[in-house]
């Protein structure tokens, strides 16, 4: 059974393209979210913190190659505001703006919010507005040194 059956179910099975991505989903683990986690907060479109940050590319630009770098960063798609920018340069927090497309809309990003990206590429914290309070909230209330004023 092992041997010689298996493999070909297993075979058969894979040629289904509804099959085939739920295998990848499972293996990939893109549907885990920590949506009820305490490192979650907010919403901004149609994307909410805990869930996996979505993967667009818009003119030639990856949002997900800044992830290559393990570590915490902030994403704007659209335009972020003077205060953010100030905020993130002056506790070494990467930010990335990304120029405001069609695509980003269609994948649940609003203009103009920012996301705060895990290490893990998971989105810890969703805020509509421009300025850095959320961000300073989000770190003093879970007393993450790194990034508190």
């Amino acid at each position: 059974m092992r041997t010689r059956i298996a493999p070909l179910f297993a075979t058969v099975a894979y040629g289904v393209d509804a099959v085939r991505e739920l295998i990848f989903k499972i293996v990939s683990q893109i549907t885990i979210s920590y949506h009820d986690s305490p490192l979650s907060t907010g919403s901004a479109g149609s994307i909410k913190a805990g869930d996996r940050l979505p993967w667009v590319e818009a003119d030639g630009v990856d949002n997900h190659a800044p992830l290559e770098k393990i570590d915490w960063q902030v994403q704007v798609y659209g335009e972020a505001g003077d205060g953010l920018r100030a905020w993130c340069l002056l506790h070494g927090m990467p930010m990335r703006e990304f120029a405001w497309t069609l695509r980003h809309e269609a994948a649940g990003f609003a203009r103009n919010a920012q996301y705060l990206v895990r290490p893990d590429g998971h989105i810890a914290l969703c805020d509509p507005g421009r300025g850095p309070d959320a961000l300073a909230h989000y770190f003093r209330d879970r007393a993450y040194r790194r990034f508190c004023d």
